[in-house]
């Protein structure tokens, strides 16, 4: 009699895990539907917003562009003073405007 009364609560947990493996399972596709959901009213609220950063990210290449556009010589980075053509030494080029040694800038290509 024990052993049918041990197989029958047996059978009664292994029912009532796979019944919580469900609802675990169930609940973790409804949190993510959720996430998606979520995810997807965002990005169409923020559909109208595309254009505006658009618009913002050409603004900031273009005035970068033009910033470095500008910087064709070797110039000192303590005063602004354009540096000698002759070669640098171990640490730089020396200015001899200010005295700062500058790191040596490989030279650039012109377009």
């Amino acid at each position: 009699m024990s052993e049918q009364l041990r197989a029958k609560l047996v059978h009664q947990v292994d029912r009532r895990k796979e019944w919580f493996e469900k609802v675990r399972l169930r609940s973790l596709g409804i949190i993510a539907a959720g996430f998606v959901g979520a995810f997807a009213l965002v990005s169409w609220m923020a559909l109208p917003a595309i254009p505006v950063i658009g618009v913002a990210l050409i603004t900031v290449a273009a005035l970068v562009n033009g910033v470095t556009a500008k910087v064709d010589d070797a110039v000192c980075r303590g005063c602004g003073t354009k540096l000698p053509d002759k070669a640098p030494g171990v640490y730089g080029v020396f200015c001899e405007t200010c005295g700062l040694v500058n790191p040596q800038v490989p030279p650039q290509r012109k377009a």
